[in-house]
């Protein structure tokens, strides 16, 4: 008598448009995976058909990130009063070769961008309720159907793929210098706002 693995009975494996995705739907994977299914009133399997087409309801539009390069009209910066901060992200603005307005921006926006490619927003209010990271850690393999017919697709795909699994490393085991930098530097500013005058702080800007 055959007798079926356990891993080939919990194996769920929708078709995608560039091959399939294999996913692992054990109980730990359900555990994770049912009450965000609930919040869309699906199923588990419904769920992740969805997710892997990238077709689930009431998400962000992808590829349409802050456009970390160009800060805003309107964007400025107003340094704190405590100058081992702002001697700090001067440093760190002068070595990446940026303005401290350039740098500033460039974290805060490559910030938003990383947690909105991460975020799965309730279809009832709008709000981010779940990690996909969560879910990616229950796929088994993927499978390209084209990789032979578009190599040099597929190459900048895995780029993209590797760049933003070193961003989930980071969000969620530590989170960079410069990050922590930006944070300290906009609580401290906050801080110390209400002492600072219009005048005091416009002088303080052009100085950095």
């Amino acid at each position: 008598m055959n007798h079926m693995s356990s891993e080939a009975m919990n194996s769920f494996i929708p078709q995608t448009k560039n091959g399939q995705a294999e996913w692992n739907l054990d109980s730990e994977c359900r555990k994770v995976v049912t009450p965000i299914a609930d919040e869309f009133g699906m199923s588990a399997e419904q769920f992740l058909e969805l997710y892997s087409h990238h077709r689930l309801p009431a998400q962000l539009v992808r590829g349409m990130g802050l456009d970390e390069a160009r800060a805003p009209a309107g964007f400025s910066v107003t340094p704190c009063e405590e100058s081992s901060i702002q001697k700090r992200i001067r440093r760190a603005a002068r070595f990446a070769g940026l303005s401290v307005k350039d740098f500033v921006w460039r974290a805060l926006a490559s910030s938003v961008n990383c947690c909105e490619d991460d975020m799965i927003l309730s279809p009832k209010t709008g709000r981010p309720f779940a990690h996909d990271v969560e879910l990616e850690s229950f796929i088994m393999k993927r499978e390209l159907v084209d990789r032979l017919r578009n190599i040099p697709g597929n190459v900048a795909n895995r780029q993209k793929l590797n760049i933003r699994r070193l961003r989930r490393w980071s969000n969620s085991s530590t989170i960079s210098a410069a990050s922590v930098v930006i944070v300290l530097f906009i609580f401290i500013y906050f801080v110390h706002l209400s002492s600072l005058s219009p005048e005091t702080a416009r002088l303080s800007f052009e100085k950095v």
